[in-house]
């Protein structure tokens, strides 16, 4: 994608590229950006200063103390970072459950974040616990292993072009006729023919690597050392910065500890930085 990018670029073109390499690399090979800025010759500017207002936010300031591999500060006189201790994966699910039904936002502004699929804390178990605890009579259609039901938060898992939608794209079930069903995306409704069910997945909680390049009003995030193989700081800091309003982290501080300690990058071999000016 990125050489297809700038070879559509023409000569004399002044290009700004702006991002962040803290966050987690990108799911494909290579580490482009990374590789880009260990070139001296580019010019970069480094933004790291915090605002007066948003010196305000938690969650902000606990981005940055995440990189700096210091222990997350949490003002309960605030109202933006919570962390609730749970230890048993039991506790944890019904801590979640209580913040969704808590939270005063749409279920479509709070997205849970797992660090994994599989697991009793993970997206695969969470999303069918959270529907249905949050959504469990409402007409439904069934496909495969799945069950959708009107009202369901769902995402698109693969590119279709003729339908517009995307991978990544979060919908909402709007209506199921027969064996068709309609989703809304961003005001678009999608119609998906009973095959095209393939392509979507419940999306109450999806894996911290999916949700990159997206933001909510309301950001949960399970921590357990059951996660320890995912445990990172880069994986903390992402998921902590999809939000712009509310964090909450539900699990235990061993947990939270082993990420932030954890900035070990998984090493990528790659030969741009030496093709470079």
């Amino acid at each position: 994608m990125a050489k297809n990018l700038f070879e559509a670029i023409k000569t004399g073109t002044r290009v700004l590229l702006v991002g962040d390499i803290d966050q987690l690399p990108s799911v494909g090979p290579g580490n482009i950006l990374r590789d880009i800025l260990s070139c001296n010759n580019i010019p970069r500017v480094t933004l790291n200063k915090v605002f007066r207002q948003a010196a305000k936010s938690q969650i902000i300031a606990n981005a940055h103390r995440i990189n700096k591999g210091q222990q997350l500060m949490i003002d309960t006189s605030k109202t933006d970072f919570f962390f609730f201790e749970r230890e048993e994966p039991g506790d944890i699910i019904k801590c979640i459950l209580h913040c969704i039904s808590k939270l005063e936002y749409d279920v479509a502004d709070i997205q849970v974040l797992s660090p994994l699929k599989k697991g009793p804390l993970g997206t695969q178990e969470l999303n069918k616990t959270i529907q249905e605890a949050i959504n469990p009579k409402g007409q439904a259609i069934k496909y495969s292993d799945r069950i959708f039901r009107v009202g369901d938060k769902v995402i698109q898992t693969k590119n279709d072009y003729e339908m517009g939608v995307f991978n990544g794209d979060i919908g909402v079930v709007k209506k199921i006729e027969g064996s068709s069903m309609f989703v809304q995306f961003n005001g678009d409704l999608v119609k998906y023919g009973y095959g095209q069910l393939n392509n979507l997945e419940l999306a109450y909680c999806i894996t911290i690597h999916k949700s990159q390049g997206s933001e909510f009003k309301a950001v949960i995030i399970p921590l357990t050392s059951s996660h320890y193989i995912m445990l990172a700081r880069n994986l903390l800091y992402t998921a902590i910065t999809r939000a712009r309003e509310k964090v909450i982290l539900v699990g235990t501080r061993k947990a939270l500890a082993m990420a932030i300690r954890n900035n070990t990058p998984v090493m990528r071999y790659t030969k741009l930085k030496n093709l470079l000016p």
